[in-house]
């Protein structure tokens, strides 16, 4: 059972100091004092930090994890980064963490994690489980385990740095790509406010003696539109303003779906999956991770449930069997497959049985990174004119139903 004691210990020295430790069994008393050379003078159960432990551990077990967003992700990894740099003790690690979530509110999931890593350090759980236990991802928490260990701490945190900033530069890209579908749905709802708010209204001073029976259906609508719109002004435009936002959400989101079976624009994807992957597993292999779980962490940052579940494959492949990596990518047609599958199948099979993978996922890495950025180039010159095609037909339907009552009467 798991309980949080409070030690009274005395250095061989002879100095006296009292501390609080989260133990499971006496044996890890022992342990522990055998490991830091203290002669235990006294014990007790904090009964009070234990009922802390079971709640953030037991009580709460989902409400514990908390997602982080990359831009959060990087200030706790640049913090844990100056902390590894400069060595600092637990207690000052601690009120840094604690300083931190209570001065800067810039990030309110960030200040929660600092002040749940804060408690979890106190009752004595080492950082790395405690960044696993409030929702770090764990790619991030393995390789600071295996850095802490293998004490190239401050190598590791870089490396997922510039990994996470990767990851938000492609982001960037990508909605960057599908700018334009944003920009000419507001603006179709701009001018949908002024056709009916004051082109509608000045033309029908002009068609005022016409019979608006003989209108077209199109014309009919829009001008009735028009005049409870102006009966009802701030409610129309407010209610029109949520029903828009909603079709909004709506067809953007079929938008970036349907554009994943377009063969153009589903290479951004793959494009952005394999960079992410290659810059992943260069960083592991570079915190000296296992393959298969370099792997299986893989599988983590990728978006193609296809290439997901190749990659869980892949790793169960080198774990089970002991296979090669080249060995698991033939056998799952990477050398036959795609561009992107055939481009990352040759890099491992040349760097395999060498020390140069690491240094060949870099390499990688960087050619994805360009292929990516010439794809999402060539993408937005192909979605570009299809939405002012859309565009286009938008406006002439509506300017249609305006002025067809007028060319009834010229006729």
């Amino acid at each position: 059972m798991l309980l949080v004691y409070d030690l009274r210990v005395r250095y061989i020295s002879g100095n006296i100091e009292k501390t609080t430790r989260m133990f499971q069994s006496q044996e890890e008393i022992e342990e522990f004092l055998k490991d830091n050379n203290y002669i235990l003078m006294n014990k007790k159960i904090n009964w009070f930090q234990t009922f802390k432990l079971y709640l953030l551990k037991i009580i709460m077990p989902s409400k514990a994890k908390i997602e982080l967003n990359n831009k959060e992700l990087i200030t706790l990894l640049k913090i844990l980064r100056n902390i590894a740099r400069y060595r600092q003790s637990e207690t000052k690690v601690q009120a840094m963490f604690e300083n931190f979530a209570k001065n800067d509110k810039r990030y309110k999931s960030l200040s929660t994690v600092l002040e749940k890593l804060s408690t979890a350090m106190e009752m004595g759980i080492q950082l790395n489980k405690a960044l696993e236990q409030v929702g770090v991802p764990k790619y991030i928490t393995k390789a600071i385990e295996v850095g802490t260990e293998s004490g190239s701490q401050e190598e590791v945190y870089e490396s997922l740095i510039d990994l996470i900033e990767t990851k938000i530069q492609t982001e960037r890209k990508i909605n960057s790509m599908l700018l334009m579908p944003k920009i000419i749905f507001f603006f179709i709802y701009a001018y949908f406010l002024l056709i009916l708010f004051v082109i509608v209204p000045k033309t029908k001073q002009i068609i005022g003696m016409l019979d608006p029976s003989k209108f077209p259906e199109l014309s009919k609508k829009l001008y009735a539109l028009s005049d409870y719109a102006l009966n009802h002004k701030i409610w129309f435009v407010f209610m029109s303003l949520i029903i828009m936002v909603v079709v909004y959400k709506t067809l953007y989101y079929l938008f970036k779906k349907t554009t994943r079976f377009i063969p153009k624009v589903k290479d951004v994807f793959l494009a952005e999956d394999y960079t992410m992957l290659s810059a992943l597993l260069a960083v592991s292999l570079a915190a000296r991770i296992q393959l298969h779980e370099a792997i299986s962490f893989g599988a983590e940052v990728v978006k193609d449930n296809k290439l997901k579940t190749k990659m869980f494959i892949i790793s169960e492949a080198i774990l089970d069997k002991g296979q090669q990596l080249s060995q698991a990518l033939r056998d799952l047609r990477f050398d036959r497959g795609n561009n992107f599958e055939r481009d990352f199948y040759n890099v491992v099979y040349m760097m395999e049985d060498t020390a140069e993978i690491e240094s060949g996922f870099k390499e990688l890495y960087k050619e994805m990174k360009e292929k990516l950025e010439d794809i999402i180039d060539g993408t937005t010159k192909l979605i570009n004119p299809v939405m002012l095609i859309v565009i286009a037909a938008i406006i002439i339907t509506l300017y249609y139903g305006v002025q067809a009552p007028l060319l009834t009467m010229g006729k």
